[in-house]
């Protein structure tokens, strides 16, 4: 996930400046309120308001907003931060959004490479037209 990818790298910089640190926190804000629009919080329902189940995103966002910009930038914390973004990607982040995403057969299947049915008619340009 490139947001989180951004938020790793700006824990490498010496004195990251204010449209540095939107880019990311634009970046994490946006990939949070797309999984807030993909999937239900977990416990809808019954009248209750569930929890956003991908919580170590938003963790993250708050671990970029922690690190500052410019002379606030807190550079003595940026491996904790870096430490902590890795450790809730790879542990509480990744592992459900792969399962969430990942199926064994995809419900659909169209390819050109596909010899019958759906892709016979798919349009190439000339260079990559199957030999006749």
């Amino acid at each position: 996930m490139s947001a989180v990818e951004s938020a790793f790298q700006y824990t490498y910089f010496d004195q990251p400046t204010q449209p540095q640190f939107a880019a990311v926190y634009k970046e994490l804000a946006t990939a949070i309120e797309l999984f807030r629009g993909s999937f239900r919080n977990a416990g809808d329902g019954g009248g209750h308001q569930g929890l956003y189940p991908f919580e170590a995103l938003q963790s993250i966002l708050v671990w970029h907003a922690y690190l500052g910009f410019d002379g606030s930038f807190k550079k003595a914390e940026a491996p904790n931060a870096r430490k902590a973004m890795l450790f809730l990607w790879q542990k509480y982040l990744r592992p459900p959004i792969l399962s969430e995403l990942d199926r064994w057969t995809p419900r659909s299947f169209m390819s050109h490479y596909w010899g019958r049915g759906v892709g016979a008619d798919w349009p190439l340009p000339p260079s990559r037209l199957p030999p006749r």
